[in-house]
Order: structure tokens, then C-alpha cells, then sequence
């Protein structure tokens, strides 16, 4: 089944930020990562497609802005969305960023990387870090293995802009 792309206009039957096409061109200029550009077209909608879903569910109550109509089945396109710069984004205006985000995550899973889920891959091994903050010394825990931490800096500092930033405190 073809993807089908997100053009702006709130499309209910969308799942996919990015084409193939553009997918392929955004891999060979930026990271020609060679599993991924050797997957056939069906691989390549898989990772993409999941890669998607993933991005939306993980920063569903996160995006700036309203989505632009309740039928659309992804998060984007939406209302209402200033960027980090202050420039507003018009309502049918696909931010390419997000197609070259989910590009990234698609590599990754194709490449045998975790799904970005809360819960860390049975195969993952924990691991010890010391770290320093001013005169503070405290060693952490982290999840090793699979998961690329690497990864999801680079997806999450693609989207900043796009994402509400700080914490809201609510008073009762």
C-alpha cells in the first residue's frame, strides 16, 4: 500500500510527512545511510509510516497550535503555530522539517533501532555514567544498547520549533 503524503490539506487518510522520493534525496544528501537506501519501496513505507505514527503520538499534547480540523488523521497540518522565531506558519503550511524528522527515524529503525517508546527494549543493557554539575558529582543510570540517544536528540532538536517549550504550572 503507497503512502499517502500530507500536502496541507488535513487529508484523513494520510500517514506519512514525506515521500519516498524525498525520503531517498534527504538520506543521500544529509547521512547516505546505506541499510535504509537499500530497502526495497515496501521497507522504506513500513519504517516511514512507523516513524510517523511515532512522532505524532510522542508529541501529541506538545505541538504548537490546534490541528486544522478534527478528520485529518495526522497532527499536522494545524492553526495557530508561531515558530521558535516568531514567524506564524499558515494553516496549509507543511513544515519540510517533519518529513526530514521522520526520515531520521525511519534510517534508525531500519538500521535495528528501537521504536521511541517509554519502555526500554528487553535487549537493552543497563549503563553507569558519572556526571558532574558545578561541585556536584552524582553517577546515573541509562539505558545502553539499541536505543540511539543519538538518534532522538536529533529528531527532538529538529521539531524545537514546532514543539511548545518550558513547563505550564497550573494553580487550583
Amino acid at each position: 500500500m503507497a503512502l499517502v503524503v500530507e500536502d496541507g490539506t488535513g487529508k484523513t487518510t494520510s500517514d506519512s510527512y514525506i515521500s519516498i522520493a524525498d525520503a531517498d534525496t534527504y538520506n543521500l544528501a544529509h547521512e547516505a545511510d546505506a541499510v535504509y537506501g537499500a530497502l526495497d519501496d515496501a521497507d522504506k513505507e513500513k519504517w516511514l509510516r512507523l516513524a510517523a505514527q511515532d512522532i505524532d503520538n510522542s508529541l501529541r499534547d506538545r505541538w504548537r497550535g490546534s490541528r486544522s480540523n478534527e478528520t485529518q488523521a495526522m497532527a499536522w497540518p494545524r492553526t495557530g503555530v508561531v515558530d521558535e522565531d516568531g514567524y506564524t506558519i499558515d494553516d496549509d503550511d507543511m513544515p519540510v522539517v517533519l518529513g526530514y524528522a521522520q526520515t531520521e527515524m525511519a534510517v534508525s529503525y531500519a538500521n535495528g533501532g528501537d521504536r521511541l517508546t517509554a519502555t526500554p527494549s528487553e535487549t537493552a543493557d543497563i549503563r553507569r555514567k558519572l556526571v558532574k554539575a558545578g561541585p556536584v558529582e552524582q553517577e546515573i543510570e541509562y539505558m545502553g544498547g539499541k536505543s540511539s540517544s543519538a538518534q532522538i536528540y536529533i529528531v527532538n532538536s529538529m521539531l524545537i520549533g514546532l514543539v511548545k517549550s518550558g513547563i505550564s504550572v497550573e494553580r487550583n
